[in-house]
Order: structure tokens, then sequence, then C-alpha cells
């Protein structure tokens, strides 16, 4: 019976939830890879920074369907870069990454929607049980703040120009017609 005790104690924290295994993982998140597209020099400072876990399946980039679905999300710690999820054990998840350039806290965040400087996603991964820590890159994006003409406007004439605000400022010489 002792060493049954011990073996149990010995083990990691697991909650099983719907047939799966639940741990909390502290990842160091790097969010310094940048998309294709280089920002210009004046790029503002990160004063929060939300680390959101989804799953897998989710490939596109946009804060409202973060904030929605999700498997955990906590504002990241900016001195170390670092964040502890509780994620599913064995499951294909990636972490999103929104930052801000205002101090916010994650109730904020959720309740104000602010405008985010920019968005990232990682590559798909999965936790092991003995994963206690986990690196992950997470590519940055800058966010298009307004377009005109507006999105979804018809009769646009041939010859009208196209404008797009980022979040960021952009160098102009790394967007081209061939820009995704």
């Amino acid at each position: 019976v002792l060493l049954l005790l011990i073996a149990l104690v010995a083990c990691k924290s697991l909650k099983n939830e719907g047939g799966t295994d639940w741990v909390t993982v502290k990842f160091a998140v790097d969010g310094s890879k940048q998309s294709s597209i280089n920002y210009s020099s004046s790029i503002s400072s990160i004063n929060t920074a939300i680390v959101i876990a989804v799953p897998a399946s989710v490939t596109s980039v946009s804060i409202s369907g973060y904030l929605t679905s999700f498997l955990d999300r906590q504002l990241q710690d900016l001195t170390n870069n670092t964040v502890s999820l509780r994620v599913p054990l064995n499951t294909p998840i990636r972490l999103a990454k929104v930052v801000f350039n205002q101090s916010l806290t994650l109730q904020q965040i959720l309740d104000a929607r602010p405008t985010a400087l920019n968005i990232g996603l990682s590559d798909p991964f999965s936790v092991k049980g003995d994963d206690t820590q986990k690196t992950i890159i997470i590519k940055m994006y800058p966010l298009v703040v307004s377009t005109n003409p507006v999105d979804e406007t018809n009769d646009i004439a041939i010859d009208t120009a196209i404008e797009i605000t980022f979040s960021k400022a952009m160098d102009n010489s790394t967007i081209t017609t061939n820009t995704t």
C-alpha cells in the first residue's frame, strides 16, 4: 500500500475531461519570427501579450476566434517570455499570441477587445506526458485595421486606388502584388 501511495504522489497531476488527460505546461514563447512582410523601424513597444491554446485545426489568424474558441488562455510574462497553460495531452494544438501596446489585464482584453498590435500562430504540436516545459515559436503578423474601399464594396471603378492600413508601420518594399 505504501509503495502504491508513493507511486501516486510521484506522478504528475493530470485531469481527465471527456477521456482526455490535461496537464499544465510552462511554455517559453518565441514570437520573434516575423512574417515575410517586414515592419518598418518604428515598431511600437509591446506592453501586454495574451497566449491562447487552440486546436491544431485552427489555421487562420483572427482575434475574435481566439477569444471565443480556445483550450486555455493566459497573459504572457513579458520579462521571461513564458506562460503556463492547461492543455490536453497527446492532442495536436497550436498557440496563438496577440500583442497590445497598452498595459491590459486578461479581463480587459476579454471585455473590451482592444485593437491588437499584431497576432501570430504556431505550427501544430502535441504535449507528451513527461512535458513540463516546452519552447514554441510563433510567427507574428500585423493586422489589417482598415481598407479603402471598405470590404465588400460593390461597383468600384477599375482605377480606384486601394488603401490598406496595418496595425504596425510597414516597409513598403516588402509588400508586392504577390504578398499574401
